[in-house]
Order: structure tokens, then sequence, then C-alpha cells
């Protein structure tokens, strides 16, 4: 009866852990400035439709600072990330010059059924120092 109990208990503790994580994911970027009283700041709005579907965004990135740009909010259930990839400096020569963050996502069948604005939010940061986020792009997608 004891091993059962203690069962039980570790099963609803991952049950709290992965609703936690879960709904982490679902949680805004504007939520997330909301709650700490700043204002969100919208980079860049973005319109797609049932026909166009995808979208590129692309951003400045110096991969020689260890800063790189990793997806912080994404409703998956809306959008779909397809890729990133990082697109060094033209001039090779130059040592220490940004190159360009490239990345392409797609807005699911879920996400264009009825008119709405999901806004993802990416961060540059240091894989190794996640808690210390240089800089925050939020982006505003428009279905159409």
């Amino acid at each position: 009866m004891k091993l059962k109990s203690q069962l039980t208990l570790v099963s609803a503790s991952f049950l709290v852990v992965g609703v936690a994580v879960a709904s982490q994911c679902q949680y805004s970027g504007q939520a997330r400035a909301a709650s700490q009283g700043k204002t969100p700041k919208v980079n860049k709005v973005i319109a797609v439709t049932e026909k166009k579907p995808a979208f590129t965004v692309t951003l400045s990135s110096n991969a020689t600072t260890g800063y790189s740009w990793f997806l912080l909010s994404c409703d998956n259930r809306l959008v779909t990330p397809l890729s990133a990839r990082y697109i060094p400096p033209k001039n090779k020569k130059m040592m220490g010059a940004p190159g360009q963050m490239q990345w392409q996502f797609q807005v699911t069948p879920a996400g264009l059924a009825v008119p709405r604005v999901i806004t993802l939010e990416l961060g540059y940061l240091r894989p190794w120092q996640p808690a210390s986020i240089a800089e925050r792009y939020l982006i505003d997608v428009v279905t159409q």
C-alpha cells in the first residue's frame, strides 16, 4: 500500500510539472512583459493568408559573441517553426562581422481557422546564460 501511494504522489508530481511546462509554452511575450509592468514592443507585424501561410524572419546575429537567436514563445498549435539557420557575413575578411539568423515559420490550419493575432517571441542570448536575454524580438502574425 505504501508503494502505491508513493507512485501516486510521483505521478501527480510529474503531471503538475508537465502542465506547468506546457502552459509556459502558451504564455505569450506580451503577457510576460505585462506581468513585469512593461509595455511590450512589437518589432514586426506579418500578415498571412490561407494561400500564403509561410513567412520568414531575418535578424542580425553575431556568432562570434556567443549570442544566438532562440524561440522563446510560440503556440505550436497555431504556428510551426520550420527552420532556423545562421547566414555568415558576406565579407569573410572582416573578423567578428555580424551575419544573419533566418527563421522560417508556417501558420497551421488551426491558426488560419479564424482571423487572429498570434505573437511569437525570439530572444538573443547565450545558451549557457538563458536567464540573461540581451534582446527580445516580438512578432505579431495576423491571419486573414
